[in-house]
């Protein structure tokens, strides 16, 4: 007789609670699938568009995610005069290739492990179930075009100006975003950031991102994850639930190193216990396309992993601060050229800045704290 099956626990840790606590949410969600009816707009000041000419503002902030557009709805709810710039959907990374639709993806390999745990409770019929990636993702994709709405009309209703395109710094008070050139007193920059693409990996562009995961249109029959942070972690593990044949491939001795141990250990232990491979200690080498479309990986110690369907890269993110011109700003760089030097009020470090502003600086800042 077959052994019986033994309960799949997930290899996430830490969020199933809050996890479980949205999926009612994003079920209701998913089942309504196109975008619902607008929502209604504020009786604030109006918000105008890109076609009018160009303009000053007290406040223009360049990043339309979760911390640009509240910065910007709260200076304009002071009654501050407040433009965004954005060159890709509202919401930034957060709603649309990072936490939003990694939870419903999330959420699907959850129920994907419940299933495998139906028998146990006599449960039958859950061996015929299977999953619909292309559906999912058109109800996915809905959903996160419904919260790119919700932003658009909440920035409509606090009076904020939306600016749609490629911002740049022309001096250290103007920005040019869409061929036209905006003032303004004061200038946040919001940018937030992007998956690395190791431009020194041969066949790097065989790979997708994290990004490219939500693009896929149908389930990879094999993959295999690179990266030992939670990202990789995540994906890989999403991938294996839902039936992908993943592997995971990280340079030290085991994922999330730099976390507990007991959580890292307890990780591997589970990976295994649930059939994902570990590929520790290996760094890619190079990454071949083969003639039938698959990608052939070769370590640098000269081992074939394999052939996949999809190589996903989660080996780091880096700022967006390339497109800003930043130097037109006077704005400091830190050592390596990418983050924008901050002094301790998180204003940004510019070289022609007067030790006497900085102190006018700090009293401001004392007067917001009070």
């Amino acid at each position: 007789a077959a052994a019986p099956l033994q309960p799949a626990h997930s290899a996430f840790t830490g969020i199933e609670a809050m996890q479980q606590r949205s999926a009612a949410m994003l079920l209701a969600v998913l089942r309504a699938g196109a975008l619902r009816a607008p929502v209604r707009r504020l009786g604030r000041r109006a918000a105008t568009t890109t076609s009018m000419a160009a303009e000053h503002f007290d406040y223009l902030v360049i990043g339309a995610g979760s911390g640009g557009i509240a910065s910007a709805r709260r200076a304009a709810l002071h009654g501050a005069k407040v433009a965004v710039c954005e060159r890709g959907a509202l919401g930034g990374t957060c709603v649309n290739v990072g936490c939003v639709p990694k939870k419903v993806m999330y959420n699907a390999a959850h129920i994907m492990e419940c299933l495998h745990d139906a028998p146990l409770y006599q449960y039958s019929g859950a061996d015929g179930v299977s999953l619909d990636w292309g559906a999912l993702k058109t109800a996915r994709d809905n959903y996160v075009t419904r919260l790119n709405g919700i932003y658009g009309r909440n920035l409509d209703g606090s009076g904020v100006t939306k600016l749609e395109g490629l911002a740049s710094f022309k001096s250290a008070k103007e920005v040019s975003v869409g061929g036209e050139t905006y003032t303004a007193d004061h200038v946040l920059v919001a940018v937030g950031g992007k998956p690395t693409m190791p431009a020194d990996l041969p066949g790097v562009e065989h790979c997708i991102s994290s990004d490219g995961f939500f693009l896929l249109d149908e389930m990879p029959e094999n993959a295999l994850v690179v990266g030992a942070g939670y990202i990789a972690v995540e994906m890989a593990g999403i991938l294996h639930a839902l039936g992908c044949d993943t592997d995971l491939a990280v340079r030290g001795a085991k994922p999330l190193r730099s976390f507990d141990d007991l959580m890292s250990d307890t990780l591997v232990s589970e990976m295994a216990r649930q059939g994902l491979t570990l590929q520790a200690e290996t760094t890619l080498a190079k990454v071949e396309l083969t003639a039938d479309g698959k990608k052939k990986v070769t370590t640098t110690d000269g081992r074939v992993l394999g052939e996949y369907s999809e190589v996903l890269l989660a080996v780091g993110r880096e700022p967006l601060t390339g497109p800003l011109d930043l130097q037109h700003a006077g704005v400091d760089l830190d050592a390596n050229g990418r983050y924008i030097a901050v002094d301790e009020y998180l204003f940004a470090a510019r070289t022609r800045v007067s030790d006497e502003s900085r102190r006018r600086r700090g009293r401001d800042v004392d007067i917001w704290r009070r």
